[in-house]
């Protein structure tokens, strides 16, 4: 418990990234919580929760949370390999017991695989906007999109609404075209808007044409450095009117003039969602995923 207490008073004085800020952890479980490592002045937290599912304990990202695991209290460029060394054992060994461990990493934590002997580390990519001018960001990307997206500004209209349950009819509606269920449940949803409303870091945006048929729909929150585009969905009968494109293109203003400094797509393994990101122009940046089954049965289960 005084580790996260010490946690929370370091987030209460220091910027963090959105998945890591206290309420976002109550938001998943009221339980949470933090393990923490000190050598010398430099801290490291592990902030977590554990999900108990089939008799099984997970430490993972859950729904609508792309980024968890570890946190330093200094820039990592100021610790040196060895401190981060000892930093990251002695989270290690303070670990609860858990049958599975996957967590995708915050992309600032920059971290050698060797320093997860016994973890499967991998690599996940995310694609980055850098905004730094809204003039020369729109004119970086590719020219079909600049094309469609100021066809689509004259013929639809964007509007915010404190509506999730439309928001996902329209998430919902990617889905069909391929008689599939979407992966995030709508009490998901529901409850990380509830929570975005009441702290002040998301929107829920909207693109119509003159008919009222909304075409898409956008999912945006933020920190103070950065915004995250955390989930989307657009009708399959109007793919072809640009309101994605277009959509995509206001969060990323709207990004610009709250000075955020960032717009992280968040990536996708879906090859058609990452040629769409792509046309942005945007950096690819890689973040770490760990792993570890301890539960025999999963490891089983795995090899099949």
């Amino acid at each position: 418990m005084e580790a996260k207490i010490d946690y929370i008073n370091y987030c209460n004085k220091n910027e963090v990234p959105l998945f890591f800020k206290p309420f976002w952890l109550d938001m998943i479980d009221t339980h949470w919580q933090v393990i923490k490592a000190e050598v010398g002045n430099k801290t490291l937290f592990f902030p977590f929760y554990i999900e108990k599912k089939w008799g099984f304990k997970f430490l993972r990202n859950t729904h609508l949370t792309p980024y968890g695991g570890l946190i330093f209290n200094q820039n990592l460029n100021s610790i040196d390999e060895e401190t981060k060394c000892k930093l990251i054992t002695l989270i290690v060994n303070q670990f609860p017991n858990f049958s599975l461990l996957n967590i995708d990493l915050h992309p600032s934590i920059k971290l050698n695989e060797h320093q997860f002997p016994n973890f499967i580390s991998s690599k996940k990519k995310t694609n980055v906007l850098h905004l730094s001018n809204k003039e020369v960001c729109f004119q970086e990307f590719k020219s079909p999109l600049q094309r469609q997206i100021k066809k689509a500004a004259k013929n639809l209209v964007i509007f915010e609404k404190d509506d999730i349950e439309l928001f996902y009819q329209l998430h919902c509606k990617t889905f069909d075209k391929n008689n599939q269920l979407p992966a995030t449940p709508f009490s998901s949803f529901l409850k990380t808007w509830e929570t975005c409303k009441q702290n002040n870091c998301g929107k829920l945006l909207f693109i119509e044409d003159d008919q009222k048929n909304i075409h898409a729909a956008l999912f945006l929150t933020f920190d103070a450095d950065t915004s995250y585009y955390l989930a989307g969905g657009t009708d399959a009968q109007y793919y072809g009117s640009g309101a994605m494109s277009l959509l995509m293109w206001h969060a990323i203003q709207i990004s610009f003039d709250m000075g955020k400094s960032q717009f992280d797509f968040e990536g996708s393994i879906i090859p058609s969602i990452d040629a769409f990101f792509k046309k942005f122009s945007p950096t690819e940046i890689e973040y770490t995923n760990l792993q570890k089954t301890n539960a025999r049965l999963l490891k089983l289960l795995n090899k099949k």
